[in-house]
């Protein structure tokens, strides 16, 4: 997990990162909260929006959707 930092007046430099991005993706006409996202995740995401043209909103859900099931299943020792 990424650590994030804050200066002496609480200002957290992370959170102004992912309200930034919010800002640009939504000004792209979508509505994904994307600062819920770790960075390297919202790097991933934009970096496909991009290059590919992937709708933001599907390759996130997708995502969560893939690590919700990764976090999900058990493993089992035997």
């Amino acid at each position: 997990m990424e650590k994030s930092t804050s200066n002496s007046k609480g200002i957290d430099p992370m959170l102004i990162l992912g309200k930034a991005v919010d800002m640009s993706v939504s000004m792209r006409g979508c509505d994904f909260p994307l600062g819920a996202m770790p960075m390297k995740i919202q790097c991933i995401i934009r970096e496909a929006n991009d290059c590919y043209g992937y709708p933001v909103d599907y390759l996130a859900r997708a995502m969560l959707v893939a690590l919700g099931l990764g976090v999900a299943t058990p493993i089992s020792s035997g």
